[in-house]
């Protein structure tokens, strides 16, 4: 919602956080909420204010987990807000993130083909994998520790996410090479 908007001012009276954060926002034209939705109820979780700096969001890639929503944007930053306290809890350079609530991590394509592993609580960067090509969709299973990817050329990897466990290959069909670490 941009929330200059009726509607989105309407929504923030639900969302104290959310209210508060956009008060505080400077540049309140470049200011949106964003609502978060529980898929199978349809049922409010909650909302936060994000402010870019410009006009560019992508929400149609937007993700959420728990309490962290991830919004990209078009200067190529993936903007982490916290939907409890409503304040940015990080900014990563990359697109496409997947998010693990249970285990606090967030991973994101920062170029063709590059994934980086980050802690969502403090921002460090945990690990980085290269795939030989381009990474068309990836997800963390339900506990965080696994991180499936798949590729353009349909090969299959579930890399483990702990500190230094390395390269678990779910499925390689063919010749296809495996991700290596940077």
């Amino acid at each position: 919602w941009d929330a200059s908007t009726v509607a989105a001012k309407n929504e923030m009276k639900d969302f104290p956080v959310a209210r508060e954060t956009m008060a505080s926002h400077r540049e309140k034209a470049e200011s949106f909420l964003v609502e978060v939705l529980n898929a199978r109820t349809g049922k409010p979780l909650g909302a936060v204010g994000v402010n870019t700096g410009s006009m560019f969001l992508r929400l149609e890639n937007a993700r959420a987990a728990g309490d962290w929503v991830a919004v990209p944007d078009l200067h190529n930053r993936i903007l982490v807000y916290s939907l409890s306290s409503g304040k940015e809890a990080g900014e990563f350079f990359g697109d496409h993130a997947t998010l693990s609530a249970a285990a606090g991590l967030i991973c994101v394509e920062n170029e063709r083909g590059h994934l980086t592993l980050y802690d969502l609580k403090t921002g460090d960067d945990l690990d980085r994998w290269v795939f030989s090509k381009p990474v068309i969709l990836s997800s963390f299973s339900g506990d965080g520790k696994k991180l499936f990817v798949l590729t353009a050329d349909q090969t299959a990897y579930v890399l483990d996410t702990q500190p230094s466990a390395g390269l678990d290959i779910a499925a390689s069909p063919g010749e296809a090479k495996p991700a290596t670490k940077e």
